[in-house]
């Protein structure tokens, strides 16, 4: 049986006031007392008890997190916040989503019950009228919850966020291959997200790029992995088709590598054909090297390959990879500052309702001036998407409509 502050008391013959000083290292007792009771109450196994004491101050000193995943897209990102929040003075609580709504309802309605003093959110949903009414998003909203969206806005909302500034990113790896005298673009993403915003802005900043060199949106390709037809039970890399539908395997080696090289197939069958290759994540990145290799292309003579994250997959990658990025580190750092002037301890003033900080491009061997010859092949399931329509839905935060499905 835990023992009790009271019980510490009478076993010292001390007042229980003096005791609570003395653990609690406030109050005005002699130095020796507050080391005799701090002895004792190690002896005895004396735990304080979390419960009492949060119901007094009415503070957890807990941040909740909610993410989609631990895996390699977001393995730093979760890391260091957990060192944020530990050095700020608080504990945190991690919840896990895979994009699942029913699964982000769980876990935002668990923070609630368990009184987190803040939360940090990357949700599933890009506007406010798509939050379904009895939702626990809509309580946190409600009720004031401090709370600092990731990645992007939920528009309409209310709530400020961190956003990851998907268009320079965009921008600044298409001015980066732009430079090289790359003219022919195409994009890879490996799955339609649930959400459109951090594809749709990515391409709008390419497109941003594209036009102020004076050269079209028709020089730049998009193509998004899709199912594979119906009736056909084997993906590329040879697992099963409902893989294809799951959100976490998108950044896992053994999917996301496949689709890297599926796509990579595809975009080398356009006209004109690209001369330089973007892809969503690393994972993607090392899938289109593997290939280009495999089809004896030369990178980056004859094909340029760049990435638009920085994660632990790009170790994996053939040759060192060329990535725009924001770094982890900068991140979590901007989103916890942003959360803790949220706090209604810290709230003297109001906190800015939005924040972002400058990508980061790292060169690599994988991207110079090449040539635009190479040979063409054809693939499996890829939904082409209009370009312009990326720039139309990152205005509109609405996803861009498929100008051809199942390409071949």
């Amino acid at each position: 049986m835990a023992v009790t502050i009271k019980e510490l008391a009478r076993t010292m013959g001390l007042d229980h006031s003096t005791v609570a000083y003395a653990l609690s290292g406030k109050g005005t007792i002699k130095q020796q007392t507050r080391i005799s009771v701090l002895q004792k109450a190690t002896e005895l196994g004396y735990v304080p008890n979390r419960l009492a004491r949060q119901l007094r101050s009415r503070q957890t000193r807990v941040i909740g997190f909610v993410i989609p995943d631990v895996v390699l897209a977001y393995n730093e990102i979760v890391q260091q916040t957990f060192r944020g929040v530990i050095a700020r003075g608080y504990d945190i609580g991690i919840a896990l989503t895979e994009f699942d709504p029913d699964l982000e309802d769980r876990a935002i309605r668990s923070l609630l019950e368990s009184r987190v003093d803040g939360i940090i959110l990357k949700t599933r949903y890009a506007r406010w009228a798509d939050v379904p009414a009895n939702s626990a998003l809509r309580q946190v909203v409600n009720r004031h919850i401090p709370t600092v969206c990731l990645d992007y806005s939920l528009a309409d909302s209310g709530l400020p966020c961190f956003q990851i500034p998907a268009r320079s990113m965009g921008r600044m790896i298409t001015e980066h291959l732009l430079s090289l005298g790359h003219r022919h673009l195409a994009w890879l993403f490996p799955d339609r997200p649930p959400l459109a915003p951090p594809h749709n802005d990515r391409v709008a900043g390419s497109l941003q790029a594209l036009n102020a060199a004076g050269i079209g949106a028709s020089d730049l390709a998009v193509l998004v992995m899709g199912k594979p037809p119906r009736g056909q039970t084997q993906a590329p890399t040879g697992e099963v088709e409902d893989l294809y539908g799951n959100y976490i395997n998108q950044s896992l080696p053994r999917i996301g590598i496949g689709r890297g090289q599926a796509l990579f197939r595809q975009a080398m069958t356009l006209v004109p054909r690209p001369t330089a290759i973007i892809c969503y994540n690393d994972v993607l990145a090392v899938g289109a090297l593997i290939e280009a290799q495999r089809l004896g292309l030369r990178v980056p003579q004859d094909v340029a390959i760049a990435a638009t994250t920085r994660t632990l997959a790009t170790e994996l990658a053939p040759l060192s990879l060329t990535t725009v990025h924001a770094p982890a580190g900068e991140v979590v750092r901007a989103t916890l500052d942003l959360l803790m002037a949220s706090l209604p301890s810290r709230r003297a003033q109001t906190p800015p309702q939005s924040v972002s900080i400058e990508p980061v491009l790292v060169t690599g061997a994988s991207t110079t001036a090449g040539s635009s010859a190479g040979p063409r092949a054809s693939t499996l399931t890829i939904d082409r998407v209009d370009p312009a329509a990326c720039l139309k839905a990152s205005q509109s935060q609405a996803d861009p409509p498929l100008i051809q499905e199942n390409a071949q």
